[in-house]
Order: C-alpha cells, then sequence, then structure tokens
C-alpha cells in the first residue's frame, strides 16, 4: 500500500483525531468499473468466472505499475490513483483532485478498459468528481461520486467509460490537453444508449482512439467480428438476450464512428 493512502485514509473512534471527518473527507475522482455479464457467467461456469477475475487482477496491475512523462515530470499512476478489488468489480480512486490526479485516473481508465478488451473481458465504467472518504485498512469506502460513478456505468448499456460533466469539465482545462496519437481529443460527448431504452447525450472516453491500434479487424467493425473473443464466456452472440447483444452492437455503433469520422 501506498503511503499516502495509509495516512490520507479515514480510521475508526476512538482514533479521533486520525480520523476526523474534517482531515479525511475530500474531493477525489472516483471510477467504477465492472465486467457485464459477470452474474450469469459466475452461475453458470464458476471456474471460468475465477479465471476472468484472476485476469482483470492481473491486468490491474500492470496498469498500477505505468508512469508517464507529462510537463517535463515523471510521474506513477499509483502515486496518485489507489485502487480495490471485489470479485469482478474494482473502485480507483485518487489522492485528492488535482491536475495530475484527474489525468492518471483517466489513463488507468483507459488502460484498465484496453487490458480487459484484450483479455476478453467486458469492462463498463462510471467516472465522477466529489468528496469521498475511505479507509483500505477495513475495506470502507463513502462519497457521492462512487454512488454516480456506479449509476453512470450501470446505466450505460455498451462496454465503454462515461464521465460526470464536472470530470468533462476539468478534462478540458488540463495542460497539456489529453489527446491520442493522432492529435484527436480523448473525451467527446456521444449519445449514450441507456437502460430506459432512451439516449442521453454525455461525454466518454474515446478509447478507440486511444488504444486504435489494438484493433485487429479494419473498421467497420461488426457486431459479430467484435464479440468472438467474448464467445467462451457467453456463448454465440445470437443467443444472447436481445438486451444483452444490444450492448455489443451499441459499442461497434461507438467505433466504428470514433475510428470513421
Amino acid at each position: 500500500m501506498n503511503t499516502w493512502r495509509r495516512t490520507e485514509g479515514g480510521i475508526y473512534a476512538p482514533d479521533e483525531v486520525a480520523g476526523a471527518w474534517e482531515r479525511v473527507a475530500k474531493n477525489r475522482y472516483v471510477a467504477h468499473v465492472d465486467m457485464l455479464g459477470m452474474s450469469q457467467l459466475t452461475l453458470h461456469d464458476p471456474k471460468l468466472a475465477w479465471s476472468v477475475v484472476s485476469d482483470t487482477v492481473i491486468a490491474l496491475r500492470r496498469v498500477m505499475a505505468l508512469s508517464y512523462r507529462v510537463n517535463g515530470r515523471h510521474i506513477k499512476i499509483a502515486d496518485h490513483v489507489a485502487s480495490f478489488t471485489f470479485s469482478d468489480t474494482v473502485l480507483l480512486f485518487t489522492k485528492g483532485d488535482e491536475a495530475e490526479d484527474l489525468r492518471l485516473i483517466l489513463i488507468a481508465c483507459l488502460e484498465l478498459f484496453s487490458q480487459g478488451l484484450w483479455r476478453c473481458a467486458p469492462f463498463r465504467i462510471g467516472l465522477a468528481h466529489g468528496l469521498f472518504v475511505f479507509n483500505q485498512d477495513e475495506n470502507a469506502f463513502v462519497g457521492p461520486p462512487l454512488i454516480q460513478a456506479y449509476r453512470l456505468g450501470e446505466q450505460a448499456q455498451w462496454l465503454g467509460c462515461v464521465l460526470d460533466e464536472r470530470v468533462a469539465e476539468r478534462t478540458a482545462e488540463l495542460k497539456p490537453a489529453l489527446k491520442g496519437q493522432n492529435g484527436c481529443d480523448l473525451v467527446v460527448k456521444w449519445m449514450v444508449p441507456l437502460k430506459s431504452g432512451e439516449k442521453a447525450s454525455r461525454p466518454v472516453l474515446a478509447w478507440p482512439l486511444s488504444h486504435r491500434n489494438n484493433l485487429k479487424v479494419q473498421p467497420p467493425i461488426c457486431a459479430e467480428s467484435f464479440y468472438r473473443g467474448f464467445i467462451q464466456l457467453f456463448g454465440p452472440l445470437s443467443n444472447l438476450r436481445p438486451r444483452d447483444r444490444a450492448k455489443y452492437e451499441n459499442t461497434v455503433a461507438f467505433v466504428n464512428a470514433m475510428l470513421t469520422a
């Protein structure tokens, strides 16, 4: 555990000074990451589900070990972002809400999503900003951005990452800007399909642009080609329930729009 996570976290009474709300409750960026279809997979094939969870842990370790050079400084993701894993759910949260905290949790989300696709784990992510307190010794986490991040990810009917408006606004202020390899913006507006059957214009991470070289099939991509790696988990695309099949079709529509614009 990094030093900041131990010193910044809240501690239960009777240590009232160390656990004082005013000391530990800070504005942070919080990402909620979960995997589509995990409940059904666990009931159907717990051994395979365990393999997927294990792959997720390995992917997370690789992401947290990454570092980048920004504005002439070498910065590590783990110095700004902490993680907690429960089954197929990953919680990411930052040390504070400085620009470097935001940049690195955005990069962590992009990298974890990419690692998930490479390992055939279909992630959906919500990322929000607000007052958040934690105690990793006790696995305790409280704050509105956790609820908001969960709702943003859970409502979206696709594989992707949805941001709240505050995160998007602050991302637009980053210097240098968060750009892809070709100088393209990595936060875009998209009409995100929702569980209600409606669509809502929301800021999202343009992961096809940040990791376009990872795609083995040239656009336009069909849903069957994109889904091929997930057959081992959920069976043929044609056998999925219409609402589950639509999640992959919605994802492919986003991929094609990003790569053919």
